[in-house]
């Protein structure tokens, strides 16, 4: 072996010692303290609290001790700083700023002092709520003196400890305000809370710089149905499908410019926007569940199943029209094997005391019926029970296209032709039950059911 190489050896197992004496020693173990001692860096210190932000992509690490050689550069800023990183989330870090000081007490309640007999100095502390998880936490943070900011450039003195806190800004996030005149009830932490309209209900991140509106809540209620999202406060622009482009922190306008407004509508309802949602409806008439007709619907004429019998099924649920007409139905009887002789059907069943149909038109409505038995009767509407309510409910251009060869009470088969006029209303016996459908509140085919002075005087055609 040449000299060089056993030289580079020597010096290659003494660096190997070195390295392992500060941890682990070679001889005889160096402490991590007598090593800064050695080096001048024990007496100089900063102390770094996150004040809600976390140390190292950690969840729990919130204060970070820094020595330093005299004169070094004080860190100012960790994104360059390998293996050391600080995060809050949704919030922008503004800088590093000295903390409050006050007096140290000891346990008993005195005041401690150094060995050059003053008093010790540590950080005034103080409690905040941050968001973790989703979740409001509290937490202990340093308060900073915001006139004194740790700048940069600043060289560490001898035998000095600095204690500085991180301050924080709220980042830009996407702010769901509403929009509706009734206050709402949503989930805060778990606690029933009212939110009246202008109160911001739901916040959502921004992933990648920007994020795209959904057409569901933002927030769920327990009182209330979500309608739609809007990126005006006049609700006029839908904000569905909208992607929104986070703003830049500094601009003065950036919240608003992040901000949708949202609608909901007082009571818990089923929405219904498409055909598909009408389906649904019909197919859960009789059960006790709210619907909202949320826009104008035009179907594809594909035919909807019925078979409610007028003597079981009942149409219990509540439809609020909102003033829309829904267009081109047509409803088919689902089996004749399935019809009872001598029974009384109907698209809607009889009306149950609960049920409610408001603000709603139908146009273009065929209804298909095919059977060879004997029927007690086939009709639109049935009668209704007591507490049936129908407000501003019109039904144009109904069509029914029968092919029977049995009897049918209320439609009589002359000269070849189904005389079908009286199929629109039945199960109406008397003007009490006219009353149910209410003075000129239900129009079908452009005749109405007024009641005045307890007599009818205009009506579709009865048996």
């Amino acid at each position: 072996m040449s000299k060089r190489t056993r030289f580079k050896l020597l010096i290659l197992a003494a660096a190997l010692c070195v390295t392992a004496a500060l941890f682990a020693g070679c001889s005889g173990e160096l402490k991590v303290n007598d090593f800064l001692g050695q080096n001048n860096a024990l007496n100089q210190q900063v102390t770094y609290y996150g004040n809600g932000g976390y140390f190292n992509n950690t969840n729990n690490i919130v204060e970070k001790n820094i020595y330093y050689h005299v004169d070094d550069y004080v860190i100012t800023d960790f994104s360059n700083i390998n293996g050391i990183s600080l995060a809050r989330e949704n919030y922008v870090f503004l800088g590093w700023y000295h903390t409050e000081l006050t007096d140290k007490i000891d346990g008993e309640g005195n005041v401690v002092y150094d060995t050059e007999g003053k008093p010790v100095q540590v950080p005034v502390f103080e409690t905040i709520e941050v968001i973790i998880n989703d979740k409001a936490t509290e937490v202990k943070v340093a308060k900073i003196d915001e006139n004194r900011p740790l700048e940069a450039g600043l060289k560490m003195p001898a035998n000095t400890h600095y204690y500085v806190g991180a301050k924080w800004a709220q980042d830009v996030q996407l702010q769901y305000v509403l929009a509706s005149d009734d206050p709402i009830t949503v989930k805060v932490d778990g606690v029933d809370t009212v939110k009246n309209k202008g109160d911001v209900i739901a916040y959502k991140n921004f992933y990648n710089n920007s994020t795209t509106i959904e057409d569901k809540a933002p927030v769920a209620s327990s009182d209330s149905t979500f309608l739609q999202c809007f990126l005006d406060a006049d609700c006029k622009i839908p904000a569905a499908g909208i992607t929104i482009n986070k703003p830049d922190f500094d601009d003065e306008d950036a919240q608003q410019k992040a901000t949708v407004y949202v609608k909901y509508i007082k009571g818990i309802y089923t929405v219904v926007r498409t055909e598909a949602d009408v389906r649904k409806m019909f197919n859960s008439l009789q059960d006790e569940t709210s619907f909202y007709i949320f826009n104008d619907i035009t179907c594809s004429g594909n035919g909807l199943q019925f078979n409610p019998k007028s003597s079981a099924g009942r149409t219990n649920c509540k439809i609020e029209g909102n003033g829309h007409t829904i267009s081109n139905l047509r409803f088919e009887f689902v089996s004749a094997s399935s019809i009872i002789m001598g029974e009384t059907y109907s698209i809607f069943g009889k009306f149950g005391a609960s049920a409610e149909i408001k603000n709603l038109t139908l146009n273009n409505v065929k209804a298909s019926f095919n059977s060879n038995r004997n029927l007690g009767g086939l009709y639109f509407l049935c009668s209704g029970d007591d507490g049936a309510t129908f407000e501003n409910f019109e039904i144009k251009n109904a069509v029914l296209d029968v092919d029977v060869s049995g009897r049918v009470s209320n439609i009589q088969l002359i000269n070849g032709v189904y005389q079908s006029n009286n199929w629109l209303v039945g199960g109406v016996a008397n003007d009490a039950d006219y009353n149910k459908f209410g003075n000129g509140k239900l129009t079908i085919n452009g005749k109405k059911l007024i009641v005045k002075d307890e007599v009818v005087v205009d009506e579709p055609a009865k048996e």
